[in-house]
């Protein structure tokens, strides 16, 4: 066994409210500067959400922006973001919407420095308010078991864990037993 992906279902209100509140405080302690622009994420301005994809996961740049290109082209455009400061990117979140299935996070990514910081509760608060505007009660996500810091939101916010997959490895390194 490689790792675990883990699905993960949450009520929009209860995402919004522990969201909100979190942002509350770090926004009373000064740690959220203003000036924020927090805008649609256009397929035509990927090329830095493509950077930051590609240095969190070992990626090319190349593949990175394909894959990110194809999330965005088949997602749901009105649900995925991306947040800057001063012309910086500091993560996006990027949303599909199967027909007939909730709306699921398929890549939420902030700054290394930001990781488990204001700006994926920001990204996160934005995407689920338009979920609750669009009238969806649940949404969807998942991480691996590597993702420390989204299985810290999904305590946070109190995520149902639906199911667990789990992906496995073949070391071609060694030589094969007879």
């Amino acid at each position: 066994p490689l790792r675990s992906i883990r699905h993960f279902r949450v009520d929009v209100a209860t995402a919004d409210t522990v969201c909100t509140a979190m942002l509350e405080r770090w926004s009373a302690q000064g740690r959220i500067p203003g000036e924020l622009e927090l805008a649609p994420l256009a397929a035509t301005h990927l090329e830095e959400a493509a950077e930051l994809y590609a240095r969190h996961f070992g990626l090319s740049a190349a593949n990175a922006e394909n894959l990110l290109r194809l999330s965005v082209a088949s997602g749901a455009r009105e649900l995925s973001f991306e947040l800057r400061h001063q012309k910086r990117l500091l993560g996006v979140i990027v949303w599909k919407c199967p027909p007939d299935e909730l709306p699921t996070v398929d890549l939420w990514i902030a700054s290394p420095e930001f990781r488990l910081g204001w700006p994926a509760m920001v990204l996160l608060q934005k995407s689920v308010r338009r979920c609750a505007e669009l009238g969806f009660s649940d949404v969807g996500f998942h991480c691996n078991d590597d993702a420390r810091a989204t299985l810290h939101v999904a305590r946070l916010i109190n995520a149902t864990l639906v199911r667990e997959e789990w992906t496995y490895t073949l070391d071609v390194t060694r030589p094969a037993a007879t």
